[in-house]
């Protein structure tokens, strides 16, 4: 039995790498990747932005008393505003990217590093709550990273413990 491991794979997920005499140790492959969510940036701005578009469009038809082109055409320039808003936002969030490579977590957007945090024994991370906002803090040695929104904050805070980054309480 000495030097045969088991090689338990799930799909998407790290690879739980067993030796008979040894501890687990979990590892993710290499090019493992966390993508931000479009649907989820476009559901919360595109929500916003609708009701936002609703009110203003409502109080310019109630209040203003400027003729019907005039409103027709301010209305449809609001929705073209927030659908663009909102498409470059999803846009944005699908680019939003985590990986673990080479004992470090890299934070990138479009291919280009946007931070590097080490996931050794001076890191950690917490749950902070901001009313009935969850807010994810990574905290290596004596930076603190807070994530944007983009990604998922579970799946995150999953990668993150895989990784042998300890939560702490708060």
């Amino acid at each position: 039995m000495g030097g045969r491991s088991l090689d338990l794979r799930v799909a998407n997920r790290p690879r739980l790498m067993v030796m008979p005499d040894q501890k687990p140790t979990l590892e993710y492959r290499a090019g493992e990747v966390l993508s931000g969510s479009a649907s989820r940036a476009a559901r919360t701005v595109g929500a916003v932005s609708a009701a936002s578009v609703a009110l203003a469009a409502m109080g310019l038809w109630v209040f203003a008393r400027e003729p019907f082109s005039t409103k027709v055409a301010v209305t449809l320039a609001m929705l073209g505003f927030v659908t663009i808003t909102t498409s470059a936002v999803s846009i944005a969030a699908r680019f939003t990217v985590a990986r673990v490579q080479n004992g470090r977590l890299k934070f990138s957007f479009c291919g280009v590093r946007t931070r590097s945090i080490p996931l050794d024994s001076t890191t950690f991370f917490h749950i902070r709550r901001i009313g009935r906002l969850r807010v994810l803090v990574i905290t290596s040695g004596r930076t603190s990273y807070v994530p944007n929104g983009a990604l998922d904050q579970r799946a995150l805070v999953e990668l993150l413990r895989l990784n042998g980054v300890v939560e702490i309480p708060t």
